[in-house]
């Protein structure tokens, strides 16, 4: 399996007994991700030790070394994610993987993440406490000894995310999902467009044309959770509910940085879509009728009956896949009001 990483690994020198304690009990629960990114109980062998590594993380909690196995921990899956997360771009660029196989891999992680951290890690003030301590700290380091796992920047944790239970996805959101919510990775027309198209994965203009009025928009769904997910995550007050899903009819939350979120992104993409799918049905009308004035009538009649489709398309997108966003709505509106001029 070629996401199967195993990044952190036993110390080969002498430690404090505590000290090892600590490393290996991070180790144990974060080699829990070798499981095929499947959810907890799944593997019999893994249900087998879960008391045992529950059992070392009380001790732990005990001997007053919660704190450091939260570091660890953090340090551990951000190195873990951050090459996942290299992994995975060089197959979507070598289209050894697609954006859908992305999105999955994504959403299965995030679930997995959830099952670790409710049956592992403590949700209280204690673990409040520790959490906050760690994030005063300008760079995160692992007490293992030193080997080529190393991460590519420091490491810090954000006040934001003052939960435990926020831990795992919220590394999964920054070092595996981010970096690939961008022009260039699965927004980029390649990925984007036979998503949205949602018809037989083709990536001609077409596309969307193909299956009309049993379009089921998982994919385009999938991404847009994730986005709404990865918005909700960067608002200051919604660090304890990111991870619940999209309502309908749910705007995308304020924020208060200048940096663009993921909503607005996949906003401006799918306006680029909208526009080159209407473009490309006005274009043929145009090329079919040779400007020739006395087939206006027909050119509309090959034209129009493509624009109504391609509305009605662009309105299933946004009821079904965007769960009727506004913002995304009124995106709609814009693609159709410069289409139709």
């Amino acid at each position: 399996n070629n996401n199967r990483m195993t990044d952190v690994t036993l110390p080969t020198k002498t430690l404090p007994v505590l000290t090892s304690l600590v490393l290996t009990t991070a180790y144990a629960i974060l080699s829990e991700y070798d499981n095929n990114g499947s959810s907890l109980g799944s593997n019999s062998t893994i249900g087998d030790t879960r008391p045992l590594v529950r059992n070392c993380v009380r001790t732990c909690v005990d001997l007053g070394a919660l704190t450091p196995l939260l570091q660890e921990l953090i340090v551990g899956a951000t190195i873990r994610f951050q090459k996942e997360g290299q992994w995975w771009g060089n197959a979507l660029s070598e289209s050894k993987r697609t954006a859908p196989d992305f999105l999955q891999h994504v959403e299965n992680r995030l679930k997995q993440s959830s099952a670790l951290t409710s049956c592992y890690i403590p949700s209280n003030s204690l673990a409040t406490a520790a959490l906050r301590q760690i994030s005063q700290s300008r760079s995160l380091t692992s007490a293992a000894p030193a080997d080529a796992s190393s991460p590519t920047a420091d490491i810090t944790w954000s006040p934001i995310n003052n939960n435990t239970r926020r831990i795992f996805p919220a590394i999964i959101e920054s070092q595996l999902l981010a970096p690939h919510l961008v022009s260039s990775g699965i927004l980029h027309p390649q990925h984007l467009y036979p998503m949205l198209d949602d018809g037989d994965g083709s990536s001609t203009n077409a596309g969307w044309k193909v299956n009309t009025g049993s379009k089921t928009f998982l994919n385009a769904m999938r991404l847009y959770g994730l986005c709404w997910r990865m918005t909700q995550a960067s608002a200051p007050s919604s660090s304890t509910n990111s991870s619940s899903t999209p309502r309908k009819r749910n705007s995308a939350p304020s924020s208060t940085t200048t940096q663009e979120t993921a909503l607005q992104a996949l906003r401006v993409a799918f306006g680029e879509y909208g526009r080159l799918r209407g473009s490309e049905i006005t274009r043929q009308g145009v090329s079919d009728n040779n400007s020739n004035v006395k087939d206006i009538k027909e050119m509309e009649r090959k034209v129009i009956p493509d624009l109504l489709s391609f509305k009605a398309h662009l309105e299933l997108l946004h009821n079904i896949a965007f769960r009727s966003d506004e913002s995304l709505g009124t995106m709609v509106r814009s693609i159709l009001e410069d289409v139709m001029n």
